[in-house]
């Protein structure tokens, strides 16, 4: 394919290969390096040299006595480089995936406001959360944390909405908001499994997350505002995304510590709803967009 074809292709709705979504991305957007360096590069080197440089018990978030310097910075602070890694390569992956997904489909204005969300809003509405678990399950009145796994949960939060919004930019997908919603459920039902155990809510709000992928799996059996050369590629990326989210929700919820999946439930809940609050302000609420809600 030629260079002229391909940046035909670019500014078109035709969906992108997942190998090439960082030079569809690139394409889009004349700030893309510059985004790479604030949005990922960054805050990586910010994080690392907190580790070096601090004790991690500095940073300690303490659920019996928060203020607002663990709030915020205990999210910023590791304890070990295993655990600075792992959550490097979560950022990355669900933070980096989100980010070209949208940036291709035109609309990373929606990924620096979740970025930022995330960094500035998420832990105040995680505190309150926590405040709440303590207020019913008091043996957490111990909970300490540091870690950026916060954040990461509730980009992980946010990716069933950045997938859905692409399947709309490139194939016209119907119901973008209530199938993420509807994974988004499935996930907080994996959450409280995870936590608490299986039972009948559990399985009902579990089955909402099996509708929501099974709409998105019809749509790509069933989608032929593609053509066939870059169909196979459109679904290939979108059951990635997929795939992504679902490894996150075994990572973020493993069944084996409750205190950590404690802390990622407290940015998880929040985090797809003050998403959606995000999307809302730049395209549902806003005239003449192609989303926008039409005027009766």
């Amino acid at each position: 394919m030629s260079d002229s074809a391909t940046v035909s292709q670019t500014d078109s709705t035709a969906p992108v290969r997942l190998v090439r979504l960082p030079q569809i991305a690139a394409a889009r957007s004349p700030s893309f390096i510059r985004d790479i360096l604030i949005l990922f590069i960054a805050p990586a080197l910010i994080l690392t040299t907190i580790f070096v440089t601090t004790d991690p018990a500095t940073f300690e978030y303490d659920i019996a006595n928060p203020g607002l310097w663990g709030i915020y910075l205990s999210n910023l602070s590791h304890r070990s480089w295993l655990h600075l890694g792992s959550n490097l390569v979560g950022f990355f992956l669900i933070g980096g995936l989100e980010y070209l997904l949208l940036t291709a489909a035109g609309y990373r204005a929606h990924y620096i406001g979740v970025f930022l969300l995330c960094l500035l809003v998420v832990p105040l509405f995680s505190h309150l959360f926590l405040q709440f678990v303590l207020i019913h399950q008091p043996l957490f009145h111990s909970y300490e944390a540091v870690g950026f796994s916060e954040p990461i949960a509730a980009m992980a939060a946010y990716l069933p909405l950045a997938l859905t919004t692409y399947c709309t930019r490139v194939s016209e997908f119907e119901w973008p908001f209530f199938t993420a919603l509807l994974i988004y459920s499935g996930g907080i039902a994996w959450a409280i499994n995870q936590l608490f155990g299986t039972d009948l809510s559990t399985i009902l709000i579990g089955m909402l997350g099996v509708v929501g992928v099974s709409l998105i799996g019809i749509h790509l059996y069933r989608t032929r505002t593609v053509d066939s050369l870059e169909r196979r590629e459109y679904v290939v990326t979108s059951l990635f995304a997929l795939l992504t989210f679902g490894t996150a929700l075994v990572s973020l919820f493993p069944g084996s510590n409750v205190g950590t999946m404690v802390g990622h439930l407290a940015g998880f809940f929040p985090g797809f709803l003050l998403a959606l609050f995000i999307l809302w302000g730049f395209t549902i609420a806003k005239p003449g967009h192609e989303y926008a809600l039409e005027e009766k």
